[in-house]
């Protein structure tokens, strides 16, 4: 998305383009954060479960906008990254929000007869395959688009940031794939390493959008 001089810099992108890159990074990074104090609320037994899918299908929906930014601020040269990155978001969100939904529905109506489709970290639900596999979508996104960054500190911290988010989050899909356990050692380390490794890079991003715009505008 830059030169190695500065951040994400393309002379054809938009200026909205720039200040929706902008805004759906301090979006996502505020969901995630939202999600992250939800279930840290809620394990010590406060009523948190639907704040924390209401932030989830939000976080899907700003995720995929992050992304599409990210592609309109890419030279062409480089955009075949980004529009597979932005696939693979489109997918998760699909994914997902569908998973969410479901929770705030039939399985909240529901959950006796629903499930195998609730939250509980049982070995026969539904949900934490799906978000197993969603959650490994979104994290192979951001690290295929690690080659439109440019090589300034900001973005190298953010290229470090996804690429440990992506090695955890598909390490835990592959322990959650072998065990059939959603507490599975190698799943609560993936979730912990993305509850800090994404905002970071998401709040970062947003300094760069940010950044750029000044520089282009």
């Amino acid at each position: 998305m830059g030169d190695d001089r500065t951040h994400v810099s393309n002379s054809t992108a938009s200026q909205p383009a720039f200040r929706i890159g902008f805004w759906s990074a301090i979006l996502t990074t505020v969901l995630i954060l939202i999600f992250n104090i939800a279930i840290a609320l809620g394990a010590n037994g406060a009523p948190t479960r639907l704040i924390a899918v209401g932030a989830s299908i939000l976080l899907a929906l700003s995720f995929v906008v992050l992304m599409a930014s990210i592609h309109s601020c890419t030279p062409q040269e480089k955009r075949v990254w980004s529009h597979i990155g932005l696939s693979f978001a489109i997918v998760y969100a699909a994914l997902l929000i569908w998973n969410y939904y479901l929770q705030l529905t039939v399985v909240r109506i529901n959950p006796h007869l629903y499930f195998w489709l609730t939250m509980d970290f049982t070995r026969d639900t539904a949900f934490w395959s799906l978000e197993t596999i969603g959650y490994a979508l979104m994290g192979l996104a951001a690290l295929i688009v690690l080659p439109t960054l440019a090589k300034s500190r900001i973005e190298l911290a953010i290229r470090g940031c996804f690429v440990a988010n992506a090695v955890f989050t598909v390490l835990g899909s592959v322990g959650y794939l072998l065990s059939g356990n959603p507490l599975h050692v190698s799943v609560l380390i993936s979730l912990g390493v993305w509850a800090i490794a994404f905002p970071i890079a998401t709040a970062l991003l947003a300094v760069v959008f940010k950044r750029t715009e000044k520089i282009n505008g």
